[in-house]
């Protein structure tokens, strides 16, 4: 199998907690075999998980799952979203400094052991951002995660659209950052 996404440090860890997103997906069924495949079948919400078995997970999903792994990544990464335990007062904040947070909270209390990337959020305004990201995960998994923080966090009815920088190639497609752009009106 080739291994698309590898970690980038070897001792990079990642809490069971952000894993439950594909436990619990709207694509589970499709995807378990894969999770029973690694050993991943009975995950601890409180234990740590080195990076790279998430990562060979992912990797075997798109290799064997093409044309339908863009599906599976955006339905974790939704999914990861919305039961991600943020803070109540995540309900009252703007939706870029919600971004902000999340984007530390990445590095500091979902994974740690080693470098596991970054995300810089650029404000273009007021209702505009780009996720600047430069992870070892698949493109699709972080446009699933900022589709439902904005499912989640925008007042019902807001319209909002996701796509992907044009002009910078993907991290997926060879690229340094896969830049993603976010509008809400």
């Amino acid at each position: 199998m080739a291994r698309k996404y590898i970690a980038f440090d070897p001792k990079a860890e990642v809490n069971g907690y952000s894993l439950l997103g594909f436990f619990q997906c709207l694509r589970r069924e499709e995807i378990r075999p894969f999770l029973d495949a690694y050993g991943l079948d009975e995950l601890d919400p409180d234990k740590w998980y080195p990076v790279q078995d998430w990562l060979d997970v992912l990797n075997h999903v798109a290799e064997e799952r093409p044309g339908q792994a863009i599906f599976d990544f955006v339905a974790v990464g939704m999914k990861v979203a919305e039961t991600t335990r943020f803070p109540p007062e995540f309900d009252t904040l703007p939706l870029t400094e919600i971004f902000r947070i999340g984007n530390e909270d990445f590095r500091t209390n979902q994974h740690r052991g080693g470098d596991v990337g970054e995300i810089v959020l650029e404000v273009i305004g007021p209702k505009h951002v780009i996720q600047k990201v430069r992870t070892a995960y698949p493109d699709d998994f972080w446009y699933g995660i900022f589709y439902g923080i904005c499912r989640r966090y925008l007042l019902p009815g807001t319209q909002f659209t996701l796509y992907y920088d044009e002009d910078t190639p993907r991290r997926d497609h060879g690229g340094e950052w896969t830049l993603i752009h976010i509008m809400w009106g």
